[in-house]
């Protein structure tokens, strides 16, 4: 299938998508393979999200158990438990329904090592990551996407949400190795079929060596980069899928810290924000450009396109990000376009939702429903780009009872 055509059939497919009925039983961990590897406890982080997002270490090291474990428990392990919630179990980094359609695994240089949260241990990767570690010129990660936790519930409107769940932890990924002053280069995104016919493959590989880099930290974001992790929610209340945000102004800062985080890299990547309840800003549509809000218009008379969510309102949302992706990359023949437009999305929004954690405030990813009207809002007559993925931010009225787990 090809990359434009599906990506314009995935958006039909959000409305048309078959529930339970497209695939087996859903399995939300894969098992050992051979032996494990026990990994210490992991530490805690001592940066701020300001060092974590935008300072990059320009040493070669090797990397040892303990910083494996500890980029492992900050990727992607388990960070809380919030007893009232559906999805009790949380992780640094989100996922539709908590379903996790990626894995994140470690190649050495000699062999792949899939990371289990439930033990914290390593186990021996698929061989399909192995073959894409052997292609590495140098030992990293790989974060590999395991569809089949998605269609049976989104068909293949999946191969847009596992793009993106594995944007947001290659993001919690870069900014964990700059908490705790580790090297990497660029991302490589890898060729994959769709429908794929591999139950794991590999989407992106992030080789560990040095990248010569700007070393500028960003403004503001003075909050401890452990603090924002653990603070980051998607939005939870005792009834699971649906919350009423609190109706309360969002403060000036949080707006700029933000702002802050949607400037790190990906120049490709456009942000509008809907700005419903915030400190000195009207209620309108604005270009989020070089940290700042430029107004373009009123909101639209009908918000309904802002209803994603069943029982989500999100009309007492303080403010929508909306994300946008060059339509050359979307309308590529192959799939490594979109694969590419995604990641970028994944990894803006995770950066944006660490700042707004930062806040105590939740920034729950959400597929856009209604791309034409929002595109046609946006971006008038300009056919540049296109809206892949959308955030609701917002004061939560019941955080349930969060437990830290470390």
């Amino acid at each position: 299938m090809q990359a434009n055509v599906l990506h314009y059939q995935n958006t039909y497919l959000k409305y048309t998508a078959d529930r339970e009925e497209t695939g087996g039983a859903y399995r939300g961990f894969l098992p050992s393979r051979g032996a494990e590897i026990l990994l210490p406890a992991p530490q805690k982080p001592q940066a701020t999200l300001s060092e974590a997002l935008s300072r990059f270490s320009p040493h070669a090291r090797d990397f040892t158990l303990q910083d494996l474990s500890n980029l492992c428990h900050h990727t992607l392990g388990f960070t809380r438990w919030e007893a009232t919630d559906l999805y009790p179990i949380h992780r640094a980094t989100p996922a539709p329904r908590c379903r996790y359609p990626i894995e994140l695994n470690w190649w050495d240089g000699q062999q792949a090592h899939r990371y289990d949260p439930r033990r914290h241990t390593l186990t021996r990767a698929a061989q399909t990551v192995q073959n894409a570690g052997e292609a590495m010129s140098a030992p990293g990660w790989i974060i590999s996407g395991v569809p089949t936790r998605l269609l049976n519930l989104y068909g293949h409107f999946a191969s847009r949400l596992m793009l993106l769940t594995a944007g947001h932890a290659l993001a919690q990924l870069q900014a964990t190795l700059n908490a705790f002053d580790l090297p990497f280069s660029d991302p490589q995104v890898q060729d994959f079929e769709w429908p794929a016919r591999d139950e794991e493959f590999p989407l992106v590989t992030l080789p560990c060596v040095p990248a010569e880099r700007p070393n500028a930290l960003l403004q503001g974001l003075k909050v401890p980069f452990l603090q924002a992790t653990l603070s980051r929610s998607s939005a939870c209340n005792a009834d699971g899928n649906g919350v009423w945000p609190l109706s309360r102004d969002q403060s000036l800062l949080s707006l700029q810290d933000m702002l802050s985080a949607l400037e790190v890299q990906h120049p490709d990547i456009q942000g509008h924000v809907y700005v419903l309840h915030a400190e000195d800003h009207k209620p309108g549509v604005y270009r989020a450009q070089h940290g700042n809000l430029h107004f373009l218009r009123p909101l639209p008379p009908d918000l309904q396109d802002l209803f994603t969510i069943l029982g989500f309102q999100a009309r007492y949302c303080t403010s929508v990000w909306f994300l946008s992706a060059p339509t050359r990359l979307l309308s590529q023949q192959s799939v490594t376009g979109m694969a590419e437009a995604h990641l970028q999305a994944g990894q803006v929004a995770q950066r944006i939702g660490l700042a707004a954690g930062g806040h105590q405030l939740f920034a729950r990813p959400s597929g856009s429903y209604h791309d034409v009207n929002i595109d046609a809002t946006l971006h008038g007559p300009d056919t540049s780009h296109s809206v892949v993925y959308q955030l609701l931010v917002g004061h939560q009225r019941n955080p349930g009872f969060g437990i830290q787990l470390g």
